[in-house]
């Protein structure tokens, strides 16, 4: 019979398994699923975790301990336990001596050298790649959007469920980072997804707070040929410090978006994605005042401004003017590739290829 483990190892049913050298690690679509439910484990409430990271609560262990592909199936069990039985299929990694095949599930065979490398431990003996892996794994098959997404939500102070639907979310702390990532790629080399990877480190945004706040980020970030507004130089979750008056104690606040060289800030007004403390702290009367005094501007996107692309255009000018930059949005097919990259980063907005629908906000 197998045993309940305990909380630390996020509650998954664990059955004795044989210790051997034959490795297999889930990965991919799969390894991300994990990490997900692993990083609900660590779900907070305190909003420290916008500036701290989440690294050193992670278990990484070496590959080597890793059970044999024997007992996949058994395996399998525990992960449709964490992630659900509708995540099929389920991806892992082994050696090619070692493959092996199993009803919903894809093999992917690489280097023993990969395999030997730390992996995360999501519950006894059963291990999945290390956040910078699969997103390397990951940037092999997705578009260069769709990894950035992933990337800024590793390294973001927000959790999706493993399924990936927005309405689970959780505080909990960054598990990567560009810093991390940027190491990892130095020592992989000919890796597919490697240079898809690097290109997506290079325009990343981390410590977002929801997806949503990620994407805005990641539009006015990207450069114009990518579909953005390209204004460098953007941090997320910014924390300042003010008062209201002489007499007042001094009060910290957290801004979306913010650009500190030239004080110009963007928050995304919306009931269902942001937490709590946040959105307590963002819409009381004192802290427009303290803003204010610090003389830093702040755009408000709203729901209805996020799903029409010219008035984010209209938001993206005010910006882009505090800059020093002059947006020619008519330019070219410039508005072509704004609004392909509006498609990538913001899909609820759209009921079908063309037409902008905000039914999924309501």
């Amino acid at each position: 019979m197998g045993r309940r483990q305990q909380a630390g190892d996020w509650g998954l049913y664990a059955g004795p398994m044989a210790t051997s050298r034959n490795i297999v690690a889930f990965s991919n679509e799969t390894a991300l699923a994990l990490i997900r439910f692993v990083r609900m484990g660590l779900a907070a409430s305190d909003p420290s975790v916008f500036t701290e990271s989440g690294r050193h609560l992670l278990s990484l262990v070496p590959g080597n301990s890793v059970t044999a592909p024997r007992e996949i199936s058994v395996m399998l069990g525990y992960v449709k336990e964490a992630i659900g039985s509708d995540a099929a299929p389920f991806h892992f990694q082994t050696t090619k001596q070692f493959q092996v095949s199993a009803p919903n599930c894809v093999s992917h065979v690489v280097e023993r050298k990969y395999l030997e490398a730390p992996h995360l431990l999501v519950a006894d003996r059963l291990l999945c790649t290390t956040p910078e892996e699969t997103l390397l794994r990951l940037s092999a098959s997705n578009s260069l959007p769709r990894v950035l997404r992933f990337c800024n939500e590793l390294s973001g102070c927000y959790s999706l469920p493993p399924a990936g639907d927005y309405g689970g979310m959780a505080l909990t702390p960054a598990v990567t980072s560009p810093k991390l990532l940027q190491r990892s790629l130095g020592k992989w080399r000919s890796v597919p997804g490697k240079a898809r990877l690097e290109e997506a480190v290079r325009w990343m945004t981390p410590n977002a707070a929801s997806p949503v706040e990620a994407s805005i980020a990641q539009t006015f970030a990207l450069p114009k040929k990518m579909g953005g507004y390209f204004v460098p130089g953007l941090h997320l979750n910014y924390k300042v410090t003010g008062k209201a008056s002489a007499a007042s104690a001094p009060r910290v606040f957290f801004l979306d978006i913010y650009w500190p060289e030239h004080r110009v800030a963007i928050e995304y007004d919306s009931d269902r994605y942001h937490f709590d403390e946040k959105r307590l702290a963002y819409h009381d009367a004192e802290r427009r005042i303290v803003l204010g005094k610090l003389g830093i501007q702040t755009i408000v996107i709203t729901k209805a401004q996020l799903g029409n692309l010219d008035m984010l255009d209209n938001a993206a000018r005010i910006v882009a003017h505090k800059a020093g930059i002059r947006l020619r949005l008519n330019r070219g097919d410039y508005r072509e590739r704004r609004l392909a990259l509006h498609r990538e980063l913001f899909p609820q907005f759209y009921s079908d290829d063309t037409v902008p629908c905000e039914c999924y906000f309501l």
